[in-house]
């Protein structure tokens, strides 16, 4: 039996979640939540995996946080960070949070995805790059499934280099500041209190205030869950109060997103 820990905002992590369990069978998909981080539950199982974006050269505040509040137990543990380019730090910073918590991991992956942080004004299907990246993809989920099924050790050659080196130092202060990223966020009158930016925000960061308007609480984790997954792109970031649309992976909707603890 297996459990993957996965957080996404824009699908790719959610994607190369299901995809791994898939292929290796036998899965359990559980996706990281403030409510998973403040339940003390045991990181128990006999292959353990965690799925994340890389956010700022490393990993998500709120999995960074899982790690450092849950004991980890399993006979085979990784992860795969998904990236648009390069993973910086976030393999190592995995390894360390792991050791931390008494699991060293046995292996460290990464996956090449589309961007997913640019937002733009009118909709935009993924271009000739993106669906190669996505092509690509779907051949190296395939690999790393086969490297989990194989319970490989994979642990050298994954410090991401000088970017790795970089990350380090600028993540920190990305961690430092990201809660009050929503500071930035707005809504247009197209809103229609329909509440999936609440549910599929990650840290209850939304809540639905007596306008019928989302209201944000300084929780943000910068996912863009709450842009890329508005029905009416009625959720923008900056001053101008415009439709906005962001990346989502194709196979991939705000169902598989929503809470649901």
């Amino acid at each position: 039996m297996a459990t993957i820990y996965w957080f996404s905002g824009t699908g790719n992590s959610y994607h190369a979640a299901r995809s791994i369990g898939d292929r290796i069978g036998d899965t359990r998909l559980v996706r990281i939540t403030d409510t998973l981080r403040n339940s003390g539950e045991r990181l128990s199982d006999d292959v353990v995996g965690f799925v994340f974006p890389v956010y700022a050269g490393g990993m998500p505040v709120l999995a960074a946080e899982l790690l450092q509040e849950a004991p980890i137990e399993a006979d085979y543990l990784f992860c795969v960070a998904t990236h648009a380019g390069r993973y910086g730090n976030a393999l190592r910073q995995f390894e360390r949070l792991a050791a931390d918590s008494g699991q060293r991991p046995d292996a460290l992956f990464d996956i090449l995805m589309p961007a997913n942080t640019r937002l733009s004004a009118e909709p935009r299907e993924p271009g000739p790059k993106a669906s190669a990246k996505l092509e690509q993809a779907e051949s190296a989920l395939e690999s790393v499934a086969a490297g989990i099924r194989d319970r490989v050790t994979l642990l050298e050659g994954r410090s991401g280099g000088l970017y790795g080196l970089l990350a380090r130092l600028v993540h920190p202060l990305f961690s430092k500041g990201i809660r009050k990223a929503d500071n930035a966020f707005g809504v247009t009158d197209d809103c229609t209190s329909c509440g999936i930016c609440a549910k599929v925000c990650p840290t209850s960061d939304i809540t639905i205030g007596v306008s019928g308007r989302p209201v944000w609480h300084n929780r943000c984790e910068g996912c863009n869950a709450c842009i890329s997954f508005c029905p009416e792109h009625a959720i923008y970031k900056g001053r101008k109060p415009e439709k906005r649309y962001g990346y989502r992976h194709p196979e991939v909707t705000a169902g598989y997103l929503i809470r649901n603890e």
